[in-house]
């Protein structure tokens, strides 16, 4: 399973980010597609159908299966506390294809991404 992570400077850039990782991923239109995020307010997916891509936040995508996942800012929830760590896992075993995160200001966390 393919893991890629990008980094963004504003929450604009970051929407622009989610856009593009989506439009690549719904290029095959039975494949369904979970954005995960925290903050659900800067999320929009409007141009997809609701069918297709679900968003959710961290909790609520326990017990769901997708396709594909884009997992927005999660060094802004993760505090690496043991139940963070329970809930990442959680997060990070949703997609059965790829998962793809999204994620301003890596420098200032302690989880480590691959800057591409």
């Amino acid at each position: 399973m393919p893991l890629f992570s990008q980094s963004f400077g504003n929450s604009s850039s970051a929407q622009h980010g989610l856009g593009l990782a989506a439009a690549q991923i719904v290029e095959d239109d039975s494949e369904r597609i979970a954005v995960i995020a925290e903050d659900l307010g800067v999320i929009d997916v409007s141009e997809f159908s609701p069918e297709r891509v679900k968003v959710v936040t961290p909790e609520e995508s326990k017990g769901l299966e997708f396709d594909h996942s884009i997992v927005v800012s999660p060094a802004d929830w993760y505090d690496g506390s043991t139940s963070m760590a329970r809930t990442m896992y959680v997060v990070l075993t949703r997609a059965t294809k790829s998962i793809t995160i999204l994620q301003q200001n890596i420098k200032r966390t302690g989880i480590k991404f691959l800057e591409i």
